[in-house]
């Protein structure tokens, strides 16, 4: 009897404890169960939170409605419980601040446990949640997180029965090779065990360093085209979004030309052949056909658009209209030549120099030169020329002082981009040094005495530190343009004394003196103003993976999609271009259509523009009459830059 005393004791102890720290079960169904914890998290949840609350986008089976819970599928608050070995106090705070300014359409229990003991998967009811995403767990080796992530995807399999339609994302972060690639072997023999037990496992292969250095390589050539991802990836009722949608049985054996054109308030970039060919078991993306080829049965359209239901519209005679004036206008003498980019960079960690050689190779106009500042001299490996680059490299004990950067030739440099100095360490140390070197960038621009900023591109860890960087430069921007007003006025005034004096015959020469005096001082103040940088481009890749993951959990072809778009070297990649290259002069309104038809026309196509390198418009209607300025660029998927 006193053995049995105890034990009630215990257990009474124990739910009196987890009462007190609020970890006691969860009592909901439904709902978005995130396992495990990692940097991307706090993004993630942004994501979420976005979603549940984008209007015109809740239900069916669009790429929001089919994320997860009721709210996305039409009534109450979006549910999300995190389980992961990490202090229940800590998760709350960074969900508090991470949702405090958005979060009024989501609701976030965490809970602190173990995702590979079936207890804490039955006390956040894994077994009646939609969907699951199965993070990598920070902290942990290579070796050790996939060992956490397979045991729990096992104890998941081995739940009571899921609801029907419930997914399981596995996040596989890494290149593909070594351990990386290793796991992902492991990751999906797991998967094909777990769909014998009749469970939707996928795995969701987002190399993070291979993203990062191609994503700072693209932004650095093309400046602009990062906002455009963002503009996609990002969950909000104003963007575009890919979808992947069943082609309507009438438009199968049609030739993909036909069938794009009738799509008016979408782009069709392709499609998804489910059967992947005889000798490809896989889905087989292809983006940018040919327009002869047939479209397969049971083919996904790829669309990017706002309007989860597009359907095509057959009568539309928009795009027959279009094409004969698209080709005429592509007939006439086409003398665009694009210009090579002058890039440095500086405070790169030298271990991914290499790899971001190989970015710029891809990705850069031909022609085009790179400048390197690094702590140490080139070690023989680092290329000198290739693909569309030839590398320089300085060598600087601190490679991002003013005195340096000028000598490297910031004075010509069409883009700047800094690098955190060193690879690893803490987020918040990380970020700082990239916020003090960008200090030293500006000062060493404003002393080089160029006109104009230079593009500048920063990797960052942290979503606040862009908040930071832009608000400083902003306030930069102000002040200097403040000073410019008062320059100017003191200027003004200072000729009509001038001129008045010179008229009176009286003080002539002395207020000529302050008028010389003053309109210098607008030169230097001008000079000033101009110099400022102006929206730097924070790329933040755990804001990217987080986006893609988001994408991936609502729905599954995502992953395809995007391993083709952002994540392979090979293929069809996203590119700003000229509107002169289309022979579209500035100022010419030109409806959106024969753009696509022109596009079309040099093998590539439109997707949209973007005005001025920050406002990306894309999915315009095909009836939308475009007018471009000299700084607005077009922007395609093309398999060559």
């Amino acid at each position: 009897m006193a053995a049995l005393t105890c034990i009630v004791s215990d257990e009474i102890k124990q739910g009196v404890r987890s009462a007190r720290n609020g970890n006691y079960p969860v009592r909901t169904s439904d709902h978005i169960l995130l396992l495990n914890w990692n940097s991307q998290c706090p993004a993630l949840l942004r994501q979420i939170a976005a979603a549940s609350q984008a209007p015109g986008r809740r239900g069916g089976d669009g790429p929001l409605g089919a994320f997860g819970g009721s709210a996305l599928r039409g009534g109450g608050r979006q549910k999300v419980v995190i389980l992961a070995d990490r202090p229940k106090a800590e998760m709350d705070a960074t969900v508090y601040e991470t949702l405090r300014d958005r979060g009024g359409n989501i609701e976030v229990h965490t809970r602190q446990g173990t995702p590979f003991k079936l207890t804490d998967l039955k006390k956040v009811a894994a077994h009646r949640a939609s969907t699951i995403l199965l993070l990598h767990p920070d902290g942990s080796s290579q070796g050790s997180a996939e060992a956490i992530k397979a045991s729990a995807a096992m104890c998941l399999t081995a739940l009571d029965a899921a609801p029907e339609g419930q997914r399981v994302v596995m996040q596989m972060p890494g290149d593909g090779g070594g351990a990386g690639g290793d796991a992902a072997a492991y990751l999906s023999s797991l998967v094909s065990t777990a769909r014998v037990a009749g469970r939707d496992f996928q795995v969701a292969a987002l190399p993070d360093r291979k993203l990062m250095h191609r994503l700072v390589a693209q932004t650095a050539a093309q400046p602009g085209i990062f906002t455009c991802w963002l503009d996609i990836l990002t969950l909000h009722g104003a963007s575009p979004q890919f979808m992947c949608r069943p082609a309507p049985k009438e438009l199968e054996g049609k030739p993909f030309e036909e069938v794009r054109r009738l799509y008016l308030d979408c782009v069709v970039l392709g499609y998804i052949d489910a059967a992947g060919g005889a000798a490809a078991p896989a889905p087989r993306v292809a983006l940018n056909p040919p327009g002869a080829a047939p479209l397969p049965a049971g083919a996904q359209l790829v669309l990017l658009g706002r309007n989860e239901n597009s359907h095509p519209q057959p009568r539309s005679g928009v795009y027959s209209e279009a094409a004969p004036r698209a080709a005429e206008r592509l007939q006439r003498e086409r003398t665009y030549k694009s210009r090579p980019r002058n890039i440095i960079v500086c405070g790169w960690p030298e271990e991914g120099i290499p790899e971001l050689c190989s970015g710029f190779a891809d990705l850069t106009h031909s022609g085009s030169t790179v400048t390197f500042i690094t702590g140490k001299e080139p070690p023989p490996e680092w290329p000198h020329k290739a693909g569309n680059c030839k590398f320089n490299y300085v060598a600087a004990k601190n490679p991002t002082l003013p005195k340096v950067l000028i000598d490297a030739g910031v004075k010509g440099a069409d883009t700047v981009v800094v690098g955190p100095g060193a690879a690893g360490g803490p987020e918040l140390e990380t970020d700082a040094r990239v916020l003090a070197s960008l200090m030293q960038v500006q000062d060493a621009v404003m002393a080089s005495k160029r006109k104009g900023a230079p593009h500048v591109v920063a990797p960052i860890r942290r979503h606040a530190t862009s908040k930071l960087g832009h608000q400083y430069f902003d306030v930069l921007a102000k002040e200097t343009q403040h000073r410019l007003d008062r320059a100017r006025a003191d200027a003004d005034a200072a000729a009509s004394e001038a001129a008045a004096a010179a008229a009176s015959n009286g003080g002539a020469a002395e207020a000529a003196g302050r008028a010389a005096a003053a309109a210098g001082a607008l030169a230097a103040a001008q000079a000033a103003s101009d110099a400022v940088i102006r929206a730097p481009e924070f790329i933040n890749t755990g804001d990217v993976i987080s986006a893609v993951l988001t994408q991936v959990v609502a729905e599954s072809a995502y992953d395809t999609l995007m391993t083709e778009l952002l994540f392979s070297p090979k293929g069809q990649e996203l590119y700003l271009r000229n509107p002169a290259s289309f022979n579209i002069a500035p100022g010419t309104p030109i409806p959106f259509s024969e753009l696509a038809e022109a596009a079309r026309l040099t093998g590539q196509t439109a997707l949209g523009y973007i005005r001025g390198g920050r406002l990306a418009v894309l999915a315009p209607h095909a009836t939308h009459q475009v007018v471009f300025g000299p700084d607005d660029r077009v922007v395609v998927i093309a398999e060559e830059f």
